[in-house]
């Protein structure tokens, strides 16, 4: 379902992929994912946490659309985290 909305979103000339954890994190070790620039989208903090446990080399992530829930606690503007 993603996968469509990311399509549909991306202008005609950029390039969409859309990977497993593990094939991401197999792209990512052969050449991290290519030359030039690349926007990675996660679905969560956990798969976050996951691409850099199999060896996602990143310095800096921007978080954002975390929306509220139960038990959920606002930690900044629309950012909202559980206890996970």
């Amino acid at each position: 379902f993603m996968k469509n909305i990311y399509l549909m979103a991306a202008p005609p000339n950029i390039k969409v992929d859309c990977f497993s954890n593990q094939s991401f994190a197999a792209a990512w070790k052969e050449n991290q994912l290519g030359d030039g620039n690349v926007l990675v989208l996660f679905p969560s903090l956990a798969a976050i946490q996951e691409a850099v446990q199999q060896g996602f080399d990143v310095a800096d992530i921007q978080v954002g659309g975390l929306g509220g829930g139960p038990n959920r606690k606002a930690v900044f503007q629309n950012i909202t985290l559980d206890e996970k």
